[in-house]
């Protein structure tokens, strides 16, 4: 009875171990990507800068995050594309590439799955809602760049929208996941084989 007792102690222990280094792990993944998402990012690549494997880091991602490398990645790259739209005069394809799609065909199609609409009309619709809150146009559509509050703001009632939201969620089913972050049903460019020698620099 006591070998049991002891037995079960034991692997009480290394589910917590393990749990913790998935937990820890996460969070360096996802600070990763929050800071290198302009590039070619990939689980391997990823993985190897963690001094980790692919494996664990998707286990990370799975059983801590409740999501994907992938996932994350497109959605980092997503949110930043929209605030560079809705207070930058910048072009579409410009955007794109600013924030790691090397196509923007590939980017045109995943902004519009998770906003509902093309990355232009994302973008006129928040000039047009300056313009007329401000009256007059100042340089490249502006008279002054709007504060980081007032785009956070302006995305949460873009998110709001009825429509919009249930466009987003018959588009992804539901659930912002995917198994292979390159794979068919992948918004996300083909990510190069090489990487820069320091992900984490």
């Amino acid at each position: 009875m006591a070998h049991v007792c002891a037995h079960s102690s034991r692997r009480a222990d290394h589910r917590e171990t393990t749990s913790q280094y998935l937990a820890e792990l996460y969070l360096r993944a996802t600070t990763a990507v929050e800071r290198h998402y302009r590039r070619e990012l990939t689980v391997s690549a990823l993985a190897r800068a963690l001094a980790t494997s692919p494996r664990q880091l998707q286990r990370a991602y799975d059983e801590i995050g409740l999501t994907s490398f992938a996932a994350q990645l497109r959605a980092v790259r997503l949110r930043n594309a929209a605030e560079l739209l809705a207070h930058q005069s910048l072009t579409v394809t410009d955007v794109s590439r600013l924030v790691g799609y090397r196509q923007p065909s590939h980017f045109v199609k995943a902004f519009r799955r998770r906003y509902g609409v093309t990355p232009g009309a994302f973008r006129k619709r928040h000039h047009d809602q300056r313009r007329r809150h401000t009256g007059r146009d100042g340089p490249g559509g502006f008279s002054r760049r709007p504060s980081p509050s007032e785009v956070t703001l302006a995305l949460n009632r873009w998110r709001r929208d009825p429509s919009s939201a249930r466009r987003e969620r018959q588009a992804s089913g539901g659930v912002d996941r995917i198994a292979d972050p390159h794979g068919p049903n992948s918004d996300d460019p083909p990510a190069e084989r090489s990487m820069p020698n320091s992900l984490l620099a």
